[in-house]
């Protein structure tokens, strides 16, 4: 199993250290309960096309990922974030660097506040770059889950 879909991401993502997170084959943020970003991983960096853009100290969906604020994606992480438990996937499509690109986006509640966004950007057939293609005909999407049942 790839570590983007492991039950224990937030338990792994809070024991890893900066430079182990910038290895993952996927992108991931952290940001405040101001939505300010204090962590932007170098994955994510090149992936998104950030590049050396600063991020550090933005606004996540007003600065870096305007396209994000919007109800059904800022909206729907922000009420299962007020919750407290919030471990919610949902698919993406377009970022900085190519906005027909499709993506999966996890964010998951990281404690004191904070919330982890992971970004996994996937293959032109749809599966995830960072993992092995599933085998033709299996039926995989890119859909909305609350993580309920995985």
């Amino acid at each position: 199993m790839n570590i983007f879909d492991s039950d224990d991401l937030r338990e792994r993502l809070a024991a890893m250290t900066p430079a182990e997170i910038d290895a993952l084959p996927f992108g991931v943020v952290k940001v405040n309960g101001a939505g300010i970003v204090t962590f932007f991983s170098q994955t994510e960096a090149m992936q998104s096309g950030m590049k050396k853009r600063p991020a550090l100290g933005l606004s996540f969906f007003s600065e870096i990922a305007p396209c994000m604020d919007t109800p059904t994606m800022k909206g729907m992480i922000e009420q299962s974030w007020q919750s407290g438990d919030l471990d919610m996937e949902i698919g993406w499509v377009g970022d900085f660097a190519d906005p027909d690109r499709e993506f999966r986006i996890r964010a998951i509640a990281a404690g004191g506040g904070d919330l982890w966004l992971c970004l996994n950007r996937l293959d032109i057939h749809g599966a995830s770059a960072s993992a092995p293609s599933p085998a033709p005909g299996d039926g995989s999407s890119v859909g909305a889950s609350d993580g309920a049942g995985e």
